[in-house]
């Protein structure tokens, strides 16, 4: 949970602004890990996986930064994604990666 804290606290302003309230759960939560409601501010976030598995870690952060562009590009939630449309947000989740994982791996070790 500290690790999704500390990503939210460098992501852009103009995007972290339009969720008032994000769920983490450790369920699925709809077609995508990350699901959000543009008329209530609300999110949903599967956090999936085992949180000392650096890879599972490295995919919920990915995903997690998936549904943040999604928000900040005002795109449709509640569809399952195709390729094509996660490939049209690679560049914002490339953008954001480096610095955000850097952070989950400090938290992951207990330094954050």
């Amino acid at each position: 949970m500290r690790a999704i804290r500390a990503v939210t606290s460098i992501l852009p302003a103009r995007v972290v602004q339009r969720v008032d309230r994000l769920l983490v759960r450790d369920q699925p939560v709809g077609p995508e890990p990350f699901e959000y409601d543009a008329a209530t501010k609300r999110a949903e976030f599967a956090c999936l996986g085992e949180p000392d598995d650096p890879e599972a870690r490295d995919q919920a952060l990915r995903e997690l930064l998936l549904g943040f562009a999604r928000v900040d590009s005002e795109a449709k939630f509640g569809i399952q994604l195709e390729e094509t449309e996660r490939a049209a947000f690679a560049s914002l989740v490339a953008e954001w990666y480096p610095r955000c994982a850097e952070l989950v791996t400090r938290e992951a070790r207990g330094k954050g």
